[in-house]
């Protein structure tokens, strides 16, 4: 327990009537202020899993309502021994909309316990203005924890999770997460003017990379993003490059992007990671075959064969699908459409399956797709998803495993077993403005998904970052910086 001990005189024969303390500091660390309105104010110190200072401030009000401050700090030492706790979701400073919720948000992520411990409890507690919810108990498996369906209180402006491990050998450790708690608090990471075209998830480094662009080559950016704080860093392009969407390739040091200008034939480039240096991987001046598109129906990588698979819906050119040979360029049609009954009309996007070596594709409707698997070498196209299953998508999709995954109808995200074609809702709390064209990306590591909308915040229309738990299909928005 800590207990202040200030001294507070008033002036003029006037008489102090009210005393408040505060804590002023930006920590996620929050304390609950024991007598808040008196001079003796006190608090328990919290287990912290690294040293911490946090800054408080008294006011206090004489007979005539004049006021007088002072501030004074309080540094917690951590136990160097105690559990190490991280919160992957949700993010702290994001933003939670309990209503689109439900009212219910899951909290999970991982404690390190030092060599000769184990983990032995996780409890998380809800503190708002309300006051502080009664204590959940996390699912522990190995260091993972996860509480599942932690209710949220109504009519709240933030919420702060306070976090407490606890290891074998009674150690304690409490890490705090702060939210807001808000419709409209989203902070717009760009103007509607700019047009996101790639968003992709780095498992090495553990960021986002978004590609966006105004009207011109020259205002093209890739830039880091930081998925817990949302901050923007600089772009990595050391010259204008026409672009569409993008892909990584195998070990994720370079990306691969797509795009053309109306002045010349597209281009597939690689975008170095480390300097942003720019090389041609097929175009007019490398390779040869079919002249080459924007990639309008998406890229896909197989890593196995060294080929990248392009989808292209070109209502003035080719439609179907292109394979490129990676080491010269070369760029062969696999499926050529000929009419609206081909196979290769009206494509949205395509993904490799590295599991059997075929294509997964996408078909652009508004009012029901398709999920198919089409087999290079025996030209066969199966459907994939049951028929009692609609789909509505004009957007991208995502492999992993046995699994894909995309948006219907803007707002729902769902997943499709390519062995089943079982359809599984994950979330239908998506931002429901921004058409159907959604770009996503996944962290396989995390279980989160990555998803850029347009918006309209305060009269403005952008676009703004979503996160979403596999698991549990809640929702939180990225604030930015």
């Amino acid at each position: 327990m800590f207990r202040f001990s200030p001294t507070a005189t008033a002036v003029n024969g006037q008489t102090i009537v009210s005393y408040l303390w505060e804590q002023i500091d930006i920590t996620d660390v929050r304390v609950i202020l024991d007598n808040e309105d008196q001079p003796n104010s006190s608090f328990s110190a919290p287990y912290v899993s690294a040293t911490t200072t946090l800054k408080f401030r008294l006011t206090v009000t004489d007979d005539l309502n004049g006021t007088s401050s002072d501030t004074t700090s309080v540094t917690i030492n951590a136990d160097p021994d105690a559990p190490k706790i991280h919160v992957t979701f949700p993010t702290p400073g994001a933003n939670y909309n309990p209503s689109s919720n439900d009212n219910k948000i899951a909290i999970f992520g991982k404690a390190q316990t030092k060599a000769g411990s184990s983990l032995s409890k996780i409890t998380v507690i809800a503190i708002t203005e309300n006051g502080s919810t009664s204590p959940v108990n996390a699912v522990i498996s190995g260091n993972n924890w996860r509480a599942s369906d932690f209710s949220i209180p109504a009519d709240i402006s933030s919420i702060t999770f306070n976090v407490v491990a606890e290891d074998s050998l009674e150690r304690i450790s409490e890490a705090y997460l702060r939210l807001g708690t808000s419709e409209t608090k989203r902070a717009l990471l760009f103007p509607n003017s700019r047009t996101p075209k790639g968003l992709l998830w780095d498992e090495e480094e553990k960021i986002l990379w978004l590609l966006h662009s105004g009207f011109f080559t020259d205002s093209v950016r890739l830039e880091p993003i930081n998925p817990r704080s949302g901050a923007v860093g600089d772009s990595i392009l050391t010259q204008p490059l026409a672009t569409h969407t993008m892909i990584f390739n195998k070990d994720q040091s370079e990306f691969i992007v797509s795009g053309g200008v109306w002045s010349e034939t597209a281009k597939l480039h690689s975008v170095q990671k480390s300097d942003g240096l720019i090389t041609v991987i097929s175009g007019d001046e490398r390779g040869n075959g079919e002249e080459l598109g924007i990639a309008s129906a998406g890229l896909s990588l197989a890593s196995g064969e060294n080929h990248i698979y392009v989808g292209e819906n070109n209502t003035n050119g080719f439609s179907g699908i292109m394979r490129i040979d990676i080491s010269t360029g070369n760029r062969e049609v696999l499926l050529e459409s000929e009419d609206r009954e081909s196979p290769g009309y009206a494509i949205a996007d395509i993904a490799y399956n590295e599991l059997n070596g075929e294509v997964i594709i996408i078909y652009n409707n508004y009012i029901e797709s398709s999920i198919h698997s089409w087999n290079p070498d025996t030209k066969i196209l199966k459907k994939i998803n049951k028929t009692d299953t609609k789909l509505i998508n004009k957007g991208k999709i995502i492999i992993f495993g046995e699994d894909v995954f995309a948006i219907s109808a803007g707002t729902n995200l769902i997943k499709i077993n390519l062995s089943t074609g079982l359809v599984s809702p994950i979330s239908n709390n998506l931002i429901r403005t921004g058409g159907f064209d959604k770009l996503f990306t996944y962290s396989a590591s995390d279980q989160l998904f990555y998803i850029i909308s347009r918006t309209e915040i305060d009269d403005e229309l952008g676009h703004v970052i979503s996160v979403v738990d596999e698991l549990s299909g809640h929702v939180i928005d990225l604030v930015g910086q």
